[in-house]
């Protein structure tokens, strides 16, 4: 069940422009999907060394598989209608738009940290996202600073082993527009982690989680919350109208009967419920 609710607004309420949507190309994948509004059961495959195609709007979070590693990106309007992406051949953790690197995965096993120290910081200017893959030692969260001095603001996908404090160090060094936490859980965070993520304008977050976010509402540009596994009967509670600027709201695989657990939200032009198959009433 993928249900996509359109909000007409009246034009006091409205602070920014409705999305438009685009056609946009892609080569270089093997698999995409846009994680804002469709989710993997509803992306796009190509064959080898083929191109693909989704429909998107700017600031959409894409999920880009190529060869065997993942690409989250977030789609600017700047991009256009085709994108290219490729792996280095010689450094798989490089991922290049053109010739550009935009993204690096990072793992335990991954050259990747030796690159960066090694490198000048001119080689960072162009990247977008850091795909964490394991937990990073305090040297490696350390050789993260050379990043984050000349590009501070990239956003970040967090996929590992639950463990908070390496979450707060990685956050310290970061001020994300973006942030991808899979299956990690975030409690109590300190005021200056919070003061960090005050540049952040999308999060996506596991559902089991939220009960314990009460910082998102401290927020200022949180503007998209993308939300997996969200069940309102254990884990209700969460007021989404006290998100000041929410205008993108994304459930995935959530238990969801009908749109009351979620509220009133005046500014919110966007409403996607993807394989929500409990939800049975508008």
């Amino acid at each position: 069940l993928s249900i996509l609710l359109n909000l007409l607004l009246l034009a006091g309420c409205v602070k920014s422009k409705d999305p438009v949507y685009r056609k946009v190309t892609i080569n270089g994948p093997a698999f995409c999907f846009n994680y804002s509004r469709s989710f993997g059961s509803f992306g796009s495959m190509a064959e080898e060394n083929d191109s693909t195609a989704l429909m998107v709007a700017g600031g959409d979070l894409l999920y880009i598989l190529i060869d065997d590693k993942p690409l989250t990106l977030r789609y600017r309007e700047a991009d256009g209608s085709y994108l290219s992406f490729s792996i280095d051949t010689a450094d798989h953790f490089k991922i290049y738009q053109e010739e550009k690197i935009i993204s690096l995965n990072l793992s335990d096993e991954s050259d990747a940290w030796n690159w960066i120290e090694k490198s000048n910081r001119t080689a960072f200017e162009n990247l977008r996202s850091l795909y964490i893959t394991s937990i990073p030692s305090e040297e490696q969260i350390t050789t993260l600073k050379k990043i984050s001095e000349i590009n501070p603001s990239l956003g970040l996908v967090l996929e590992f082993e639950d463990n908070q404090q390496v979450i707060e160090d990685i956050l310290s060094v970061f001020n994300p527009t973006w942030l991808v936490l899979p299956d990690i859980e975030l409690r109590n965070i300190t005021e200056g982690i919070i003061q960090n993520l005050n540049n952040l304008e999308l999060f996506c977050v596991d559902g089991g989680n939220l009960q314990d976010l009460d910082f998102i509402y401290l927020l200022p540009k949180l503007s998209s919350l993308i939300i997996p596994g969200w069940d309102p009967q254990t884990n209700g509670g969460f007021r989404f109208k006290d998100i000041k600027n929410l205008e993108s709201l994304t459930f995935i695989e959530s238990e969801i009967t009908d749109i009351s657990s979620i509220g009133f939200l005046p500014d919110l032009k966007s409403l996607h419920f993807v394989e929500c198959d409990t939800l049975s009433e508008l």
